[in-house]
Formats: structure tokens, sequence, C-alpha cells
């Protein structure tokens, strides 16, 4: 059986406080912000695990069997495929 290249996890995000809705804590090492210019269009590996946060637009990501999936603004992203 072929594993999906990309897989929908949702994380519970209980009523925690008066703050609102909080998930459970994620261990992070660093943490990198970037703004990506309208007319940027790369193709490369991750370079690492990594969460990707759409702010405020929407980006169209294709793996390397071809498999396109669009994702947008408010979406986040958990890259682990690096290779």
């Amino acid at each position: 059986m072929v594993r999906p290249i990309f897989q929908v996890i949702e994380y519970p995000l209980p009523d925690a406080c008066p703050l609102g809705f909080l998930s459970g804590r994620f261990q992070v090492k660093e943490m990198t912000f970037r703004t990506v210019k309208p007319d940027y269009n790369d193709y490369h590996q991750a370079p690492d695990r990594q969460f990707v946060v759409l702010l405020d637009s929407a980006v169209e990501i294709e793996t390397s069997l071809g498999e396109k999936r669009q994702f947008q603004a408010g979406q986040i992203l958990l890259i682990e495929g690096t290779t």
C-alpha cells in the first residue's frame, strides 16, 4: 500500500482558558520568520522538518511524485519529507 504524501492532521483545541482555545505544547528548537515577494517561484526540497504558517496568502506545493495541493491563508503545514 502506498502511503499518501499529503495527510490532514487535526490537533484538538480544547476551551482551556478565558483567552480561548489552546492545543498541547510543541517543542521548538528554533524559529525563523520570512516574507515572500509576490513573484517568488522556487522549486526545492524542504531543508528541515518545519511548520509553515500561511498568514496572508495561498501557496501551491508539489511533491517529488507530482502530487499538488493548495493551502490557504490561516492554514499551518507540517513539512516532514525532506528527501
